[in-house]
């Protein structure tokens, strides 16, 4: 009993002992994961964890990746090869019918919206016919509360079934039912056909209908025309306003349109001053610090192989850069030509007010000096059509088309110059202009020949000029020859603005023809059709230029006119006085000044010494006598009422008084003139004191007029105070400082160590090393967890495995205990049928 005891007695001290030891349990140190920081992170505290791996315990990452395997390969694994569980074989189209993959494929790119199986643009169409349904009391498409008693509750009311002698049946109810609604439909649509036709007949007699209410309708000719005395009681009554002159523009094209004409006045001064400026702003070739400066002097000569001629294979300054840019000003909005105008204005003794127009290169008309100089410019009265009163007058060019010409409303281009001769034959100048306004108007329509029509138009009115001026008076007065040519100027500058690239040739073969026709005779001026041609050339171009395709050829013809032609009669006065005032505004914006003009200029005042003065020597083409244009003594005040020269001095010859006080005035405004344009410049000085020694000689001359007294004075003075400026010191142009030659070093990075070499300066042999490093450490991570898949999928084949064969000998152990079981049940059976025998 005592040894008994002692084997049934339980120890709690090894219960305790047995329980720690399950809590807590020794680590395995090949399970030991250790974290240890290689360096210390500013503003980082040690003693933290930042990171998951820091706070992790001995298994933790296995535990992990363990439970990661689980979520999804183990899922993977359970479900391999098992036909009790339901996949989406439809799932990105696989296994799926033809026609449903078909259909899915149209239905992908189709981006129409439908509505019940219609797209939008069919329902838009309107096609249905018109509904009458909104004309009824059921808007909202409920049924009524009667149909809803008798038809939803038993089949009927009990109403009809006393008057229909019985209650109607279901069947009968759904039958009358859909009889009806048949027969409304039927009614609708009948309805809607007959509005339809009713509709048609009128629209149809309503077009019949509006010729005859046209005639009855109110014109503006029958308006009873107020008569004088009405008229001006209304303009007592009512106080004038002032039309708006254009529509005010939004600050953001107000913007535009001041940045577009500050551009162009920056290429006009840029092509004044003979900067080369290509492609508006062009960048300067760009040179590298080590450059040597191999041809550093030979910027200097750029400007100067521009100012040579067009023969020498440059690029003509009209085609590319010049015209170009100036049509592009113009051609959004080519009514309003004047939109760049600066707007002040200035009055003329005994005319209206002109206002002053800054259009930069593309209108160089007459500025304030030049409106000054007309007081005292004396030109022919309308021989020198002004730019200004060319572009003024674009608004209501010209003055007589005012009156409402008979001009066909489908007007013909001509195809010849005789057809278009005969439109203009004997008609007047504002008729003439209407016609020639409904060409241009034509020609700038939107079809193919406008281009074609555009150049041949541009061609005819040079020819009507030249036909015009070259015979002079021939179809009524010289003055309506030059309205003609002020009424067509507007014209010519819209073709040229239009098209510059193909009138430019065509005006250019113009001036060589007729100077082909001058080299046959220079020492004689040529015809004033020749004169003509040429003042349109500041009025078209911009003359501003150092370099013109036009302008630069003209005015090298107008100096030759002007140095080698003979001045025999006053017509030669007049005509030479006529070209310079055509240089005067052509070198009104560049302040440049032609020798030729200087020279004319101081032989005319040579020629008008008092006669008790010492004659000077002059000029060998002025043949006229000395003193010739010298003032007699009688009458000077009388003869000072017109000091304009006249278009009849065009054609007469004889030297009278009043023609010489004329000359005069106008010499001695153009000399001021010259002398204002000049006043910046350096060759002033020399300049002034040319024309101050004649003009000291005249201002002495007993028989002077008043007005041109004057005149004369003031000039005086102003010659005085430029003459006696002093003169600056020559001194050598500044040349550009030639750079050092500073060569860049070449610099490599010398390496201590290679493992310390920056990033920035790895190699691409370093760099492919790197690249192949980490694809090897990417690589075998990769194995590495294929590995550990394989290991987990092998564990899951086992444990498979294993729980298996533990089922299957369960049931064999089962099967053999039950048999065995049987078996022993069997004998016992058999043991008790022998007792029983």
């Amino acid at each position: 009993m005592k040894s008994k005891s002692k084997r049934n007695k339980v120890s709690s001290e090894k219960v305790l002992q047995k329980k720690v030891g399950q809590g807590v349990r020794k680590p395995n140190p090949f399970e030991t994961h250790v974290l240890k920081s290689k360096f210390t992170v500013l503003n980082r505290d040690p003693a933290v964890g930042h990171s998951i791996r820091d706070t992790v315990k001995p298994g933790a990452l296995r535990a992990r990746a363990i439970e990661k395997r689980k979520q999804t390969l183990g899922k993977e694994f359970a479900t391999l090869h098992k036909a009790n569980r339901f996949v989406d074989a439809r799932k990105d189209g696989k296994n799926m019918r033809p026609q449903s993959s078909a259909s899915r494929r149209k239905e992908m790119y189709n981006l129409n919206l439908t509505h019940r199986g219609q797209t939008l643009a069919e329902l838009e169409r309107f096609d249905d016919p018109v509904d009458n349904d909104d004309d009824e009391d059921e808007e909202d498409g409920l049924l009524d509360e009667s149909f809803t008693n008798a038809a939803h509750f038993g089949g009927g009311s009990d109403e009809e079934g006393e008057e229909g002698g019985g209650r109607k049946d279901r069947k009968t109810v759904i039958e009358e039912m859909i009889a009806n609604s048949k027969r409304q439909k039927v009614e609708k649509q009948r309805e809607n056909d007959e509005v339809y036709e009713m509709m048609q007949k009128l629209d149809s007699s309503l077009k019949a209908l509006m010729p005859q209410v046209g005639e009855h309708l109110r014109k503006d000719s029958d308006k009873p025309k107020l008569d004088d005395y009405d008229r001006m009681m209304r303009e007592m009554i009512f106080e004038r306003r002032g039309a708006p002159a254009e529509k005010l523009k939004s600050e953001e094209q107000a913007r535009t349109e001041k940045q577009k004409r500050e551009t162009l006045e920056r290429e006009r001064l840029e092509r004044m001053k003979s900067e080369t400026v290509e492609g508006g702003n062009a960048a300067k070739s760009h040179r590298s610090a080590d450059a040597l400066d191999d041809g550093a002097y030979l910027e200097d000569d750029v400007n100067g192989d521009e100012a040579q001629d067009n023969d020498d294979g440059l690029e003509p300054q009209y085609d590319a850069r010049n015209l170009s840019k100036e049509a592009t000003a113009d051609d959004d909005d080519e009514d309003d030509d004047d939109q760049s105008s600066d707007g002040s204005e200035e009055e003329n003794d005994g005319s209206s007010s002109e206002e002053e127009d800054n259009l930069s290169d593309l209108q160089n008309g007459q500025s304030s000096e030049s409106e000054e100089e007309e007081e005292n410019v004396p030109t022919p009265a309308v021989a020198p059509v002004k730019k200004q009163e060319v572009i003024n007058d674009r608004k209501t060019v010209p003055e007589p088309a005012k009156i409402n010409y008979d001009i066909p409303a489908f007007l013909e281009f001509p195809k010849e110059y005789d057809t278009f001769a005969e439109l203009l034959t004997n008609r007047d100048t504002g008729y003439q202009a209407a016609i020639v306004a409904k060409l241009v108007e034509k020609c700038n329509q939107n079809h193919p020949t406008s281009k074609a029509n555009r150049r041949l138009l541009f061609v005819y009115l040079l020819q009507l000029i030249t036909d015009r001026f070259g015979s002079p008076g021939a179809g009524g007065s010289i003055g309506d020859d030059f309205k003609a040519l002020h009424s067509l100027t507007p014209f010519l500058y819209d073709l040229a603005l239009k098209d510059p690239h193909e009138t430019g040739p065509l005006f250019v073969e113009v001036i060589q023809e007729k100077y082909s026709e001058y080299r046959k005779n220079p020492r004689k001026f040529p015809a004033l059709s020749t004169l003509a041609i040429v003042k349109l050339v500041p009025l078209l171009y911009s003359a501003s230029d150092v370099r013109h395709s036009v302008v630069t050829p003209v005015l090298v013809f107008v100096s030759e006119m002007l140095t080698r032609c003979n001045v025999r009669t006053r017509r030669d006065l007049t005509h030479g006085l006529f070209l310079v005032t055509i240089v005067l505004e052509c070198v009104e914006q560049s302040k440049r000044f032609l020798p030729a003009v200087l020279c004319f200029l101081t032989n005319i005042l040579i020629l008008a010494y008092p006669k008790d003065a010492q004659p000077v020597a002059k000029a060998n083409t002025f043949k006229l006598a000395p003193h010739s244009l010298a003032l007699g003594s009688s009458g000077g005040s009388d003869r000072s009422a017109e000091i304009k020269l006249l278009a009849e001095d065009f054609q007469q010859t004889e030297l009278t008084d009043d023609y010489k006080v004329r000359l005069m005035a106008s010499t001695l405004g153009m000399i001021s003139a010259t002398c204002k344009q000049l006043d910046q410049s350096e060759a002033i000085q020399t300049i002034a004191a040319g024309f101050k020694r004649h003009l000291d000689v005249l201002v002495k001359a007993p028989s002077l007029p008043a007005s041109v007294k004057t005149i004369l004075k003031q000039l005086l003075s102003t010659v005085t105070e430029q003459s006696r400026r002093p003169l600056k010191y020559l001194v050598a142009a500044e040349k550009k400082p030639k750079p050092l030659r500073m060569l860049e070093p070449k610099i490599e990075t010398v390496y201590d160590d290679i493992r310390r070499r920056p990033k920035t300066a790895e190699s691409l042999r370093e760099q492919r090393k790197k690249m192949q490093q980490k694809i090897k450490r990417a690589s075998r991570s990769a194995a590495r967890e294929i590995r550990l898949d394989n290991e987990y999928i092998s564990k899951l084949q086992m444990k498979r495995r294993l729980e298996s064969d533990r089922e299957r000998k369960e049931k064999v152990r089962r099967i053999f205990s039950d048999a065995t079981s049987q078996q022993g049940e069997l004998k016992s059976l058999d043991r008790k049928a022998k007792y029983r025998k």
